[in-house]
């Protein structure tokens, strides 16, 4: 998918030697030219993924149909809801504040 294609131009990068992945200032730089291409990119993948279709296997016992609706009206499809609810907008918050941290303005430092 789309993540080897940017690993393996940055390794080329790396092997012609016009980048340093020691050198933290060519890393911002990377960071700064790249961030908003790559998002772009992943976005798209995560974008045909969720509205791909699953295929119906007689072999499993799972549902078929797009990826996003079987996640979002899972019993609908006879499947079952797995998500879990947060009681409210401040635990919410509260996990997010726990488990992340807010990343740099155009993803340089």
């Amino acid at each position: 998918m789309c993540g080897n294609v940017w690993m393996n131009h940055f390794k080329d990068m790396s092997d012609f030697g016009s980048l340093d992945t020691s050198d933290s200032v060519h890393l911002e730089c990377i960071r700064y030219c790249f961030l908003l291409v790559i998002s772009k990119d992943l976005n798209e993948v995560c974008n045909i993924w969720n509205t791909h279709c699953v295929r119906r296997n007689n072999r499993i016992s799972r549902p078929a149909g797009k990826s996003e609706v079987l996640f979002f009206q899972s019993e609908v499809h006879g499947a079952r809801d797995c998500k879990i609810s947060l009681v409210d907008q401040r635990e919410l918050n509260d996990v997010e504040r726990e488990y992340s941290q807010r990343p740099p303005e155009l993803g340089v430092s």
